[in-house]
């Protein structure tokens, strides 16, 4: 955390290859799952926190689990979505440390591209499936505190699903 952020992944192996490959601000649950307790003490450290898990359906599920406990309060965590069947293990021993620098940049998206790439996934013309996509997002920005936020994702959301900024915003308040 001595970056002023912190990486999450999964388990002890991806801890100790991504901190082999300079990534010494990386941390693990170590455990069954992710709680709030975990993401509370993190929160003592630091607010800007990137999701790096399994690049399979275990490691969306731990996504959304993280974002669970860290929404309400007020964490929005960036998220990398690995290939799928990668880990960070093997992604940490795969490029350098300026190379995997650059992946974690420019593969870091936000909740609501999340939601668009797990969720959708091609099917953004299904309007009855997008609705349900954006309903799901609004469920999550909801729990974030900070009504800027709010506004900041709720703004994304629009642009992304085309759908009216107001009427976002309206379901969140709800």
């Amino acid at each position: 955390i001595s970056r002023g952020y912190c990486i999450l992944v999964e388990g002890n192996a991806d801890v100790v290859s991504m901190h082999q490959a300079g990534f010494t601000n990386t941390i693990a649950p170590l455990g069954t799952g992710f709680t709030y307790g975990q993401a509370c003490v993190i929160r003592r450290f630091t607010g800007n926190v990137t999701l790096l898990f399994d690049g399979d359906a275990a490691g969306i599920h731990a996504n959304e689990v993280a974002l669970q406990h860290f929404l309400p309060l007020g964490i929005v965590p960036r998220i990398v979505l690995l290939p799928q069947g990668d880990d960070p293990d093997a992604f940490a021993r795969r490029f350098s440390q300026s190379e995997a620098e650059q992946f974690l940049e420019s593969n870091s998206i936000s909740l609501v591209q999340f939601y668009l790439k797990t969720r959708l996934e091609g099917n953004i013309n299904n309007p009855i499936r997008r609705a349900q996509v954006t309903k799901e997002i609004i469920q999550k920005i909801a729990l974030i505190p900070n009504p800027i936020v709010h506004t900041a994702l709720a703004k994304e959301c629009s642009k992304l699903f085309h759908i009216n900024e107001s009427s976002v915003l309206q379901d969140i308040q709800k």
